[in-house]
């Protein structure tokens, strides 16, 4: 089946019996032009659905940056540029289990008086065209979701799907079959994920060209919140040894070395640089190289961190506490965070710290926090949170 109708037919099956109304029916034929193009490129890399087959650049696949049952099994929160922690692996700051082993849970509920993208009686359904239900690693600050499949059990099935929620024609296709899927980052523009090589873990970039590239041959470092990051077309990354940052404009942009360090976070144009005395923490302009100091409260190895626009957010032992990005001034949120490994994520405007069970969202401007079952995440002036079977974009 074609890759367009492939698409189609997934978003219909999503309206779950439900006719459309005439302005749904005029926004899909409006969109189905311009997403054809797309598409088409799309399907010289992804092969058929079922059973879809890429061939990787130089024979690489994706790493991985979750918690690990057995031989390929999920259990734990997939992040998004983020991670999550898991102190065997990193003797600073965490780390993760085996690649191979990870996975992410579902999403939790939405909350009234928020933009929901369009869609029919929920947005997107959780079944891959494989049989495989998605599992989510997070999503982009354009909206677009990233996840691979498991089955009953857990279990993966290798492949790295794509989803623009905020389109019609949003069901997921798949980009690639990396080797140790745990995660990935970007938008409908640009995907990046780790794989894992001969050579250690490398970091793979693909844009609207729809051939995998490697960024440069430092590797990536598999250390919870300080991976890689993805914002505005710009990519930043710890490499493998975790003792400097790398940065690249686009998968066609030279990896170039910025500063010494980890990566804990990018709102471009800036980027939060952490010491090694983790109390010492830079904010880097991406483009001038210029460096502020700022300063942490000490942190354990289990410390997660998340960069937006406006905040920068550090969660440590159960508690969460968010920065201004300019004044510096902290807000510690008064709610304690649900226990279990963890990941989190930031938007415009909401704090999301999830685990498998329980969520935290914590809005900015109205400085309240709110619970919800199962996971939920947040990029830009988006939430994705689950509504039963289904995923649901909410713009805040």
């Amino acid at each position: 089946m074609e890759d367009l109708e492939r698409l189609v037919e997934g978003r219909l099956r999503a309206l779950d019996g439900t006719d459309p109304s005439e302005e749904v029916r005029a926004r899909v034929l409006g969109r189905v032009n311009r997403q054809v193009a797309v598409r088409r490129r799309r399907r010289r890399v992804a092969g058929t659905v079922a059973g879809a087959s890429l061939v990787v650049a130089g024979g690489f696949g994706v790493p991985a940056l979750l918690p690990a049952l057995e031989d390929g099994a999920f259990n734990g929160t997939a992040p998004v540029a983020i991670g999550s922690a898991d102190p065997d692996d990193d003797p600073l700051l965490g780390g993760y289990d085996d690649p191979e082993e990870s996975g992410s849970p579902g999403v939790g509920g939405a909350t009234d008086g928020d933009e929901t993208t369009p869609g029919a009686a929920g947005g997107l359904g959780r079944n891959l065209p494989t049989g495989k239900t998605l599992s989510v690693f997070g999503i982009g600050a354009d909206g677009t979701v990233l996840g691979t499949g498991v089955g009953p059990k857990g279990r993966s099935d290798g492949t790295l799907w794509r989803a623009d929620l905020d389109s019609l024609l949003g069901a997921p296709v798949p980009l690639a079959e990396p080797k140790g899927l745990y995660a990935a980052a970007g938008s409908a523009d640009l995907s990046v994920w780790p794989e894992r090589t001969r050579d250690g873990f490398q970091l793979m970039c693909q844009d609207t060209a729809g051939t995998p590239v490697q960024l440069g041959a430092a590797g990536v470092a598999r250390r919870a919140s300080l991976g890689f990051h993805v914002d505005q077309g710009h990519v930043v990354w710890t490499d493998r040894t975790g003792a400097r940052v790398w940065s690249a404009k686009g998968c066609a942009g030279k990896p170039t070395e910025l500063t010494d360090g980890y990566a804990a976070g990018l709102a471009y144009p800036y980027v939060y640089v952490l010491g090694d005395d983790t109390t010492d923490l830079h904010r880097v302009h991406l483009e001038t190289g210029e460096s502020e100091d700022r300063s942490l409260p000490p942190v354990s190895k289990n410390a997660l961190f998340a960069a937006a626009e406006n905040t920068f957010s550090v969660a440590d032992d159960r508690k969460l506490t968010v920065y201004d990005a300019d004044t510096w001034q902290p807000h510690t949120v008064p709610d304690r965070l649900p226990q279990g490994k963890a990941t989190l994520s930031a938007g415009d405007t909401t704090v999301a710290y999830t685990t498998g069970d329980e969520s935290l969202l914590y809005d900015t401007t109205s400085n309240t926090a709110t619970t919800h079952d199962g996971t939920a995440y947040a990029n830009g002036p988006y939430v994705l949170t689950r509504e039963g079977d289904a995923f649901t974009l909410q713009r805040k």
